[in-house]
């Protein structure tokens, strides 16, 4: 009985050792100062040395982040538990020597969201967070990968507080009280696959054949899942309608709302996931962040369709170490803003009014960026020389979005969309299949019409302007260009918003007007009111479209700023006569009234209306 019980024991040690995957043990229940350990049992390595890594920039990120910088107390040891030599080589790598004998990875991670040291401060949809009250395990920001053995399989062993449930889109997972499993094929897909541990608040929808998982933590108990639900309701119910059967079994919105009254610097958004997306937004009534949570929602849903299914050889063999950007994020990103959008006029939940307004915002945003650039150009190498560049994806891309769909309608009499344009990829390539970056827009124009290289190699490739003159006439809208002239403004100043009181904001005021001048604006003053009407999250848009509605040259006009001297938030009032300054105008954009029968046939075809 002793002998078999050693033999027994012989044969588990050889096999944790000479074991073909990663193992990983976390435990959530022991905090340190927002620290926790981390346990790695390593695979077998064949190599005479061997890189230990966490990643530089994750897909979806578009910057370097650096998420080495928050490891520390790095230590590999051998089966026996010797200390084995390792030297730090930069930010994010460690040399191991000797790797044959390599049994165990043990280290320290830090969260992002309180780091104040860093250059450049992570995105907090992209970071971690580890709290008593919650840990979002952005996984590139926990657990790295050996360098050449990214694609074996990862296994995650969580412990974690009884009250506690892990949000996630994965799959392969075994739950328990106090333990959980997770188990991934690699580390391309662990990356793609965020957890949030809290207590649960949570709600699950079933669009079509999809589990769809909604899971909240509002710190004050503000918001809840349930009450979420309906919003994301109608537009996931119109996107599964939009792109027919969807490519996903469970899908997880990850949502956490942070308490804007404690204080705020970060980055309000979301980053999608093939299977998932994280949000960190205020904590507000849930009348006042629905509609930015339906439409940040909207975006990040149809990132199943791209990148999951359609992306080239640079997204599918990503390198965490060694990035290769794409040179198509018109497609990944560009592609999916117009399609949020304009699923909502196509189901009746956006108005066509409504949906022009969007357009024409999207023309003058793309104003505000560089336009003799490439936006191939700007794609490929958005990390380096173009990162100011980048929000262009969200104004331009989806214009490009626009100007495809419109044009392949055209050209096929209102037989082929955009929308047709994604399945034929995602049926020629897909999850399993990359296109060649340089190849993408010669495939299009094989499978579609030759005019459409055309436009790709003058307009996307080139940065002639998009010809949406001539495109949105297809579809009986007049566009005209925006030009300067004398008109009112508030200021030419660029707003953002104070998130802790829930107001408008004064972020630059590099372009400001002779009006902002005499106003006296200075950035960081927040704005309260405009004559008497009070400006809130819920109506400032509201209240400075009817100021412009209504104002007259000569017309008194009052506002109330809120302004930091010194450690003190003092109240400011201004009181003068508004006067005429030179303004860009906005694009204007009208529906013809009296279109041509060709027009209306593809405005109905467009619009769904």
């Amino acid at each position: 009985m002793k002998r078999i019980g050693l033999i027994v024991f012989l044969l588990v040690a050889v096999n944790m050792f000479s074991q073909d995957k990663y193992v990983y043990e976390l435990n959530i229940s022991k905090i340190d100062n927002d620290q926790v350990e981390v346990t790695l049992y390593t695979p077998k390595v064949k190599e005479d040395q061997v890189f230990f890594r966490l990643p530089k920039i994750v897909p979806g990120t578009y910057e370097i982040y650096d998420f080495g910088q928050y490891v520390s107390n790095l230590k590999a040891v051998d089966e026996a538990g010797n200390e084995m030599d390792l030297e730090k080589i930069d930010m994010d790598s460690w040399a191991i020597s000797n790797p044959k004998e390599l049994y165990q990875i043990t280290y320290t991670i830090d969260d992002t969201w309180d780091d104040t040291k860093a250059d450049k401060k992570v995105f907090e949809p992209a970071g971690t967070n580890i709290d008593t009250n919650n840990i979002l395990i952005n996984t590139h920001g926990f657990f790295g990968y050996l360098d050449g053995y990214e694609k074996l399989p990862f296994e995650l062993n969580i412990t974690h507080p009884k009250t506690y449930y892990g949000s996630s889109a994965i799959m392969n997972v075994k739950y328990s009280d106090t333990k959980d499993v997770f188990t991934v094929s690699n580390y391309h897909e662990l990356v793609d696959q965020p957890i949030m541990y809290n207590v649960p608040d949570t709600t699950i929808m079933k669009i079509g054949n999809t589990d769809v998982l909604i899971s909240v933590f509002s710190p004050n108990k503000v918001l809840k899942s349930k009450e979420i639900k309906p919003y994301l309701d109608d537009i996931l119910n119109a996107q599964q309608k939009y792109l027919g059967t969807l490519p996903v079994k469970k899908y997880a919105f990850l949502l956490y709302f942070f308490d804007a009254s404690q204080g705020f610097e970060g980055g309000v958004g979301a980053l999608e996931h093939s299977y998932s997306s994280v949000y960190y937004l205020p904590e507000t009534e849930i009348k006042n962040i629905a509609p930015m949570i339906a439409d940040v929602a909207a975006h990040e849903f149809f990132h199943i369709v791209t990148p999951l299914n359609v992306h080239s050889e640079e997204i599918h063999y990503f390198d965490f170490y060694r990035p290769q950007m794409s040179k198509h994020l018109w497609l990944y990103e560009g592609v999916t803003e117009y399609f949020a959008h304009h699923v909502q006029v196509q189901y009746g939940l956006k108005s066509v009014e409504d949906y022009i307004d969007q357009i024409m915002a999207q023309v003058q945003e793309s104003k505000n960026y560089n336009e003799e650039l490439s936006f191939t150009k700007m794609s490929k190498y958005c990390l380096e020389d173009y990162q100011n560049e980048y929000g262009n994806v969200y104004q331009k891309g989806a214009l490009i979005g626009l100007c495809v769909d419109i044009l392949l309608r055209h050209y096929s009499d209102g037989s082929y969309t955009l929308e047709n344009l994604l399945d034929t990829l995602s049926k020629d390539f897909g999850k399993n299949k990359p296109f060649k970056d340089d190849e993408l827009f010669e495939y299009i124009a094989d499978k579609t019409y030759p005019e459409m290289l055309e436009f790709f190699r003058n307009h996307v490739e080139e940065p002639a302007p998009l010809p949406l003159v001539e495109v949105l006439d297809y579809v009986g809208i007049r566009y005209l260009e925006p030009r300067m002239e004398k008109g009112l403004s508030l200021g030419g100043i660029s707003m953002g918003l104070n998130l802790e009181y829930e107001r408008p904001m004064v972020i630059s005021t590099e372009d400001m007007n002779e009006f902002g001048k005499a106003v006296g604006y200075q950035e960081g003053d927040v704005i309260l009111k405009v004559n008497k009407e009070k400006l809130d999250l819920a109506n400032m848009v509201n209240v400075i479209e009817d100021f412009y509605a209504n104002v007259q040259p000569g017309d008194v006009v009052k506002i109330q700023l809120l302004r930091k001297e010194g450690d003190k938030m003092k109240k400011k009032k201004i009181k003068l006569k508004i006067f005429e300054v030179d303004v860009l105008s906005k694009p204007t954009m009208e529906i013809i009234e009296t279109p041509t029968p060709e027009q209306l046939k593809l405005r109905k075809n467009w619009l769904n209306q």
